[in-house]
């Protein structure tokens, strides 16, 4: 069973899913999975599409948000924001993987400070608690707090 790692109380983050995390992750309240992974990373990864129907299957909604090579393009950030705004603020708990979790945590700060839901130090500080170092990433964070109203 895979590691749900808490970030906010209805946002977790997880490395690579299966079928019976899916189950798990429903099971305590989860409504949407975001896959962070773009297909084919990894021989034996179950891909987007699979995953999908998996969570389809389930009563889950799906979303595939991929972010290679460490690339959070404005698009990802803001289809993230939205996310956060139409679901989590709806009390809809959201589960996004990737192969460590890392690149999910990465995105869902980015989001959060750029929307002005967290500030930098917040979002280190709960992505610190959930095992996910983002403290190299704290002047861009920091850059994208300074045009909302959020405590940077």
């Amino acid at each position: 069973m895979t590691d749900f790692r808490t970030l906010d109380p209805d946002f977790y983050v997880a490395a690579q899913i299966d079928h019976d995390d899916l189950v798990a992750a429903r099971d305590n309240g989860v409504r949407l999975v975001i896959c962070n992974r773009p297909d084919g990373e990894d021989e034996g990864q179950p891909d987007a599409q699979t995953v999908a129907e998996w969570a389809k299957d389930l009563g889950l909604s799906f979303m595939h948000l991929p972010i290679s090579g460490g690339r959070f393009g404005p698009e990802t950030v803001a289809a993230m924001q939205k996310t956060l705004d139409e679901d989590v603020k709806k009390g809809e708990a959201v589960l996004a993987y990737c192969r460590s979790g890392t690149r999910s945590a990465t995105l869902w700060a980015l989001a959060s400070v750029a929307s002005g839901r967290q500030s930098t130090d917040q979002v280190i500080a709960l992505a610190q608690t959930a095992g996910y170092d983002l403290k190299p990433l704290s002047q861009i964070l920091h850059g994208l707090g300074s045009g909302n109203n959020s405590k940077n």
